[in-house]
């Protein structure tokens, strides 16, 4: 009897161990601060997976209400704050109507973001014969060596304005927008004008690389996590003081390799005019990190109002350690014209 009683408590135990660790995660997902940067650092199902763990090792058929209970619990947390399922069911469909009918009348855009993997041709190139017509390179080639592929793969039309870490290339015209030094060296930036006449201002960047460390009974490593964002929030907020904040009026693409996962904190310097891509359209399974073991969405596009998303998709690459993401936008009817362009860009600030 007593043994029973004691199999008993530790299964309520287990139980409530479960409810608490998703109430905290539940907190530290909906808030996101710095404090708790290693927690939201793993995907949200990570923790919906441990919990359900744990449920089982409580089960017992005469506790079955007790189990569903702390079951729908979790699975309210899964739908709110992992985003994976969603893009998974939107995945199903194809290439809408919509799109290929923006395409005809010269209004898609397609944007290819891809992380070179410390430079690699075969890399580059692959992005570039995704039929995009906006290339976001990360750790690019030399930059003679990505006006050439450009040349190769997108034709004597394309474009290329390139950093220190990062290219854009356009199969179309690309005019350098100047970055202050400490933003170009992990950010470049143009004003771009697209084979059938589209005008916006792209940005491509590549932040901090995030810190692979992941003990959470480590208090250092909880120190560490935490700084690593502060730091990558601090580049974010030099990029919105280039490209301007919500009364900013001009087209804008911002993407590339943020190596934070989507919805983390430090994304809240953004400027509010702008919102990630792949939460509105992503389709499928949109983790791009690693190629070969995705978790985490590091490669992103964000876009301002100008343009209404038809669909994100990550693609495995054969030539990098990142997963590719083809974003396919559809300009917004009176916006992208040339006059609006020039006024974002005069009004953009200078340092």
């Amino acid at each position: 009897m007593v043994r029973h009683r004691s199999v008993a408590m530790i299964r309520i135990g287990t139980r409530i161990v479960s409810a608490l660790l998703c109430v905290g995660v539940a907190l530290c997902y909906w808030r996101r601060p710095d404090s708790c940067a290693l927690i939201t650092l793993y995907p949200a199902w990570a923790w919906f997976i441990v919990g359900a763990v744990l449920l089982l090792l409580s089960w017992h058929r005469t506790d079955l209400r007790a189990i569903v209970a702390f079951a729908a619990l979790w699975l309210v947390f899964a739908v709110f704050f992992a985003e994976e399922p969603r893009s998974l069911l939107r995945g199903i469909g194809g290439k809408s109507s919509e799109w290929l009918a923006a395409q005809q009348r010269g209004d898609a855009v397609r944007v290819v973001s891809m992380n070179c993997a410390g430079g690699s041709e075969d890399a580059a190139a692959e992005a570039m014969r995704q039929g995009a017509d906006v290339v976001l390179l990360q750790e690019s080639p030399p930059a003679e060596r990505v006006r050439q592929l450009a040349e190769d793969e997108m034709g004597e039309r394309a474009s290329v304005v390139c950093g220190p870490d990062a290219a854009i290339v356009v199969r179309g015209q690309a005019e350098e927008i100047p970055l202050p030094t400490e933003v170009s060296r992990f950010a470049v930036r143009a004003r771009v004008t697209t084979a059938t006449g589209i005008e916006t201002d792209v940005v491509s960047l590549r932040l901090l690389p995030p810190l692979l460390s992941f003990d959470i009974l480590s208090r250092d490593c909880w120190r560490s996590q935490r700084a690593n964002r502060t730091a990558r929030r601090e580049q974010i907020a030099l990029i919105a003081v280039e490209v301007g904040d919500s009364t900013a009026e001009g087209s804008l693409i911002l993407g590339g390799d943020f190596n934070a996962p989507g919805g983390d904190g430090a994304f809240r310097a953004l400027p509010g005019r702008l919102r990630d891509a792949f939460r509105e359209a992503g389709a499928g399974w949109g983790n791009t990190a690693t190629n070969d073991f995705p978790l985490l969405r590091f490669d992103q596009v964000w876009v301002s109002k100008h343009w209404r998303v038809a669909r994100v998709t990550a693609h495995k690459a054969q030539h990098s350690d990142h997963r590719m993401v083809v974003c396919d936008l559809i300009r917004e009817t009176g916006h992208g014209s040339r006059e609006e362009v020039a006024r974002f860009s005069r009004a953009s600030p200078r340092r």
